[in-house]
């Protein structure tokens, strides 16, 4: 699979597939950590929220190193390969929330950001979700973004 897939899927579609990648890493590597959920949790009030800058405002509070983050999440125990693989979900995620934050929507900002989660859960053998629960949100719904929609939208068809 390749960012070319998402090219009719909006900006909510695709902040979804990721945060999706991001928990099933989080799933099959068994890490139940608190904080970090909660932040997940925030990550999918992208895709319902109208207010956005705000959105923005609290992911800027997120670590944006790896030590700070493995120590905010309490991760030292882990293994330090898997916490990079979160780590870098965790980056990219917001990225493509702030892609086309402050301005008009250009696909293309987001499609560097999903090929690189693509390559990421390949490389280290993670199961991509199915893109199906995605393509949904599409990229013609209110001028890119998608409609505002519950993350359970992107959970079941």
């Amino acid at each position: 699979m390749n960012s070319q897939k998402f090219e009719s899927i909006s900006i909510n579609g695709r902040i979804a597939f990721a945060i999706s990648c991001l928990e099933k890493v989080l799933d099959e590597e068994n890490i139940k950590n608190h904080l970090l959920i909660k932040n997940i949790d925030y990550f999918w009030e992208f895709v319902s929220s109208d207010s956005l800058d705000i959105w923005d405002d609290q992911v800027s509070s997120f670590p944006t190193n790896l030590n700070d983050f493995i120590e905010r999440y309490h991760l030292k125990n882990h293994k330090s390969d898997k916490v990079i693989i979160i780590f870098e979900l965790f980056d990219l995620i917001i990225d493509i929330g702030r892609a086309n934050l402050y301005g008009a929507f250009q696909s293309e900002l987001t499609l560097k950001q999903l090929d690189k989660i693509i390559e990421i859960m390949t490389v280290n053998s993670y199961k991509l979700p199915n893109l199906l629960f995605f393509q949904k949100s599409k990229v013609t719904d209110y001028h890119g973004w998608g409609h505002r929609v519950s993350p359970a939208y992107f959970k079941c068809l």
